[in-house]
């Protein structure tokens, strides 16, 4: 991913969040993305991920934006969608979605409630099993929801996504298991691009992004 002399506007407004950004990221380098609230965190990150475009500046000079095609991103916001069905058709929803209906998730039911136990959602198995019914987005906690969500974006394959854009996509967890899901993710080889308020998780990312709201700017650091 590659962004030069590129402002970050409010969506669709020529109100800059970020001046004149220029951010650089190698294969396999996993960046975390911190500021205050407003400063145009969660604006880049859907920038990154092709969901936005900001307006042309006339007095910008040269610029360029280059980001991975979007099926092989999965973009996981703060508000998360999902299905109402089984457990087994949440587990297969994102890779449906990126692959065709026809697509479907190969692990035996054995190795994903192993899955589910390694993301602290075993007792998700235990009392609906993988095939009943359920509107999740009514029966789940934040934390819960993220959790599944994740994983269910890892199950997509990572032959197919080479990175994911997580907008705080662990609010909702408790500081260890938001520790434990990095430690999974560390250990795929699909990148991933975080905004989070937690230091702790500086350890998983390999650059580290800190936007400044009050005069617009940036600085990069390599972890």
């Amino acid at each position: 991913m590659q962004l030069i002399n590129i402002n970050v506007n409010i969506p669709r407004t020529h109100h800059i969040l970020v001046n004149r950004l220029t951010l650089l990221l190698p294969c396999n380098s996993n960046l975390i993305i911190t500021g205050s609230s407003g400063s145009g965190k969660s604006s880049l990150l859907r920038l990154l991920a092709g969901l936005e475009y900001n307006l042309p500046s006339t007095d910008i000079g040269y610029s360029c934006i280059k980001i991975l095609p979007p099926e092989s991103l999965i973009f996981l916001p703060q508000q998360l969608h999902l299905v109402e069905g089984t457990l087994r058709q949440q587990l297969s929803y994102l890779k449906q979605a990126k692959l065709g209906e026809t697509a479907a998730i190969v692990f035996s039911d054995d190795r994903l409630v192993n899955l589910l136990r390694q993301y602290n959602l075993s007792h998700l198995f235990d009392r609906y099993t993988l095939d009943s019914v359920q509107m999740w987005s009514k029966i789940l906690s934040i934390g819960e929801q993220q959790r599944l969500m994740i994983l269910s974006a890892l199950l997509v394959g990572e032959d197919v996504i080479k990175c994911l854009i997580l907008d705080e996509t662990t609010a909702g967890c408790d500081d260890v298991t938001t520790e434990r899901l990095y430690s999974l993710l560390q250990r795929s080889s699909i990148r991933y691009i975080s905004i989070s308020h937690r230091i702790q998780l500086l350890k998983y990312h390999t650059h580290h992004l800190i936007i400044n709201s009050t005069n617009q700017t940036y600085t990069i650091a390599k972890l």
